[in-house]
């Protein structure tokens, strides 16, 4: 990477080249964010989203103020205008700091999906109401699983027909409920996408810290060029 006692024409060259990565980098963060966050509403009142909504909604702003602030450094980069560097890099400490805290937030929680994802499971099974029918139906289906752990979570005995394997006959007997525990699938489907977010969010905190770098040697660069 360049130091900030290179030349002037080096040192814009680079901050430009960087200043693209991380203008292309914030609409794909966006778009991550949102697609993930698309994906766990599905199960939602289930899942119950606004668990980890904040760092959710923080990624998604930060991939739109990350492409804002890529205009600003282009035009500072390119026009070699001081107060506007100055002010592209302030907006990229401040969307720095907010992906680091959400990073910690969406890790703290994933180390608490396991009983979490149990908790909220049984919950539903004992209190099987219309407002949770239909995701909690789409999870047993589209999962093939029964249950919190099993089928004797259900609450006497009255176990839905997404708990079946799907049958032409309509035949439903115990020998055909599936096996596997909602919990299980769920717990490993909900790690695998906030892993998606969250090491998504973490990759572009690493090239935001080389851009807080170059930024600031290229501040100075222009300082000691036109004073």
């Amino acid at each position: 990477m360049a130091c900030c006692f290179c030349s002037f024409r080096r040192m814009k060259t680079t901050f430009l080249l960087l200043n693209t990565i991380l203008w292309f980098a914030g609409p794909a963060l966006l778009g991550v964010s949102i697609w993930q966050y698309i994906k766990l509403m599905s199960y939602d009142p289930v899942l119950e989203i606004s668990k980890f909504e904040i760092p959710v909604i923080i990624y998604i702003t930060a991939g739109i103020a990350s492409t804002f602030n890529g205009i600003i450094g282009c035009v500072g980069g390119v026009n070699g205008r001081k107060g506007t560097i100055l002010l592209f890099l302030f907006f990229l400490v401040v969307i720095f700091g907010a992906e680091v805290y959400a990073s910690v937030e969406l890790f703290r929680f994933y180390d608490e999906v396991p009983g979490y994802i149990h908790g909220r499971i049984l919950k539903f099974t004992h209190d099987f109401h219309s407002a949770s029918k239909k995701q909690l139906d789409n999870l047993q289906l589209e999962m093939q699983c029964c249950g919190s752990t099993n089928s004797t979570n259900w609450v006497d005995g009255k176990i839905p027909h997404t708990c079946f394997q799907k049958s032409i006959t309509n035949n439903y007997t115990h020998d055909t409920i599936h096996n596997q525990e909602c919990s299980e699938v769920l717990e490993e489907w909900t790690k695998e996408n906030l892993l998606i977010i969250g090491w998504g969010g973490f990759s572009f905190s690493v090239v935001q810290v080389f851009g807080i770098v170059l930024s600031s040697c290229f501040y100075y660069t222009l300082r000691n060029e036109f004073g």
